[in-house]
C-alpha cells in the first residue's frame, strides 16, 4: 500500500515566509532583514531534515546539541586548561 504524505506544512511555511519577507522589505529595518534571512535559511533546513525521517531528526538533534554546547562554553568562559583536557574525539576541541 502506498503511503501518501500529502502536502504537509511546506506551502504554509513558504507563504508565511513570503508574507513576512514583504513586511520586512517594506519596513526597511536592517535588524528585521537579518532576522528574516535567518528564518528564511533555517526553516527549510529544519523541514528538510524532518522530512527525511528519523535519521534526519537525529542529525538535527545532534547538531543542535553541539551548537548549544559550543554556545554554553563560550558564555561560561571556561579557562583554557579545561578545554585542553577534553579527549581528542571531541569535535569542538580547540
Amino acid at each position: 500500500m502506498r503511503r501518501d504524505r500529502g502536502r504537509g506544512p511546506g506551502p504554509y511555511l513558504a507563504g508565511a515566509l513570503f508574507a513576512g519577507g514583504i513586511a520586512v522589505g517594506l519596513s526597511r529595518r536592517r535588524e528585521y532583514m537579518l532576522r528574516w534571512c535567518a528564518w528564511a535559511v533555517g526553516v527549510p533546513v529544519v523541514v528538510a531534515a524532518l522530512y527525511v525521517g528519523p535519521g534526519g531528526a537525529a542529525a538535527l538533534a545532534a547538531s543542535a546539541g553541539v551548537a548549544c554546547a559550543l554556545e554554553y562554553g563560550g558564555l561560561a568562559a571556561f579557562p583554557g586548561w579545561t578545554v585542553r583536557r577534553l579527549p581528542p574525539p571531541c569535535p569542538w576541541r580547540l
